[in-house]
């Protein structure tokens, strides 16, 4: 939060007031990031789904799952099971 802080050039409590003006928190935006990254990842590597979620920050495959299904709305298997290119869906 603070480096956001001073990213944006606002105190922290400015912040903080902003983003729940608009619905937001530090923490959503962080977790719709870290989902981003683990969708790009989805459909590009042939890394298995715990360690892209690890990778991305999450503490464990239920985590991620959880997680990216509340920002995506669908799991990442399924995920990748709809969007990956044709090749990708046989490396899992």
């Amino acid at each position: 939060m603070d480096a956001l802080a001073r990213h944006t050039g606002l105190a922290r409590r400015s912040l903080q007031r902003a983003l729940t003006e608009r619905g937001l928190s530090c923490r959503h935006i962080v977790t719709e990031a870290r989902a981003r990254v683990a969708a790009q990842w989805l459909l590009e590597s042939p890394h298995g789904l715990a360690e892209i979620g690890f990778a991305c920050g999450f503490a464990d495959q239920p985590h991620f799952t959880r997680e990216f299904a509340r920002h995506v709305g669908l799991t990442p298997a399924r995920y990748r099971q709809a969007f990956a290119v044709r090749g990708m869906q046989g490396s899992d």
